[in-house]
């Protein structure tokens, strides 16, 4: 509402883009559309491709950061997840922001989360991040077999871990 009261002149900057960029990353990446594709080398070296995942998996997208307390508290509950639902057809696909890759490399292995598939996000504007209107980490975009988007999960909070769980039973348990 706000941006379309925007002059011409504004809209054209490079913040009134931004914004707009913004605005459409948030309406296309709303529960049932198309996923956006990404082709990323994870931190083995192999090349991750979101489409290949279609009519296989459903994906977890974990967005996170070695630096950020409230995502790396979460891990033992994404490898819970992992380890309950990865033989009935769930791979998680963890996205990080974070600039340093030591860092981000070290903080896969402290975890020991080296089952899932990991991937840096760390070009400016983050543009995975900004595909799927993540403004805020711990974040978690599920996506169906099918490719498009089925749940979006947000924050360190029990309430966006209590629809996940419930989301994924329903999906996996039933």
């Amino acid at each position: 509402m706000f941006y379309k009261s925007f002059s011409p002149f504004i809209k054209q900057s490079s913040y009134g883009k931004w914004i707009n960029t913004l605005i459409l990353a948030r309406d296309s990446s709303a529960i049932g559309n198309s996923a956006r594709n990404f082709i990323k080398t994870d931190y083995k070296g192999d090349l991750i491709d979101l489409k290949a995942f279609k009519d296989k998996s459903y994906v977890l997208l974990d967005f996170w950061a070695s630096w950020c307390v409230p995502c790396r508290e979460l891990t033992p509950y994404l490898k819970s997840i992992f380890d309950r639902y990865h033989a009935k057809g769930l791979q998680i696909i963890s996205v990080s922001i974070d600039r340093n890759e030591n860092s981000w490399k070290k903080a896969i292995v402290t975890d020991e989360v080296t089952g899932f598939y990991h991937i840096i996000d760390n070009t400016s504007f983050n543009p995975i991040k900004t595909a799927y209107s993540v403004g805020a980490i711990p974040a978690y975009i599920l996506i169906d077999k099918n490719g498009n988007i089925a749940g979006r999960y947000f924050g360190n909070e029990n309430e966006g871990r209590k629809e996940l769980d419930e989301k994924l039973e329903e999906l996996f348990d039933k």
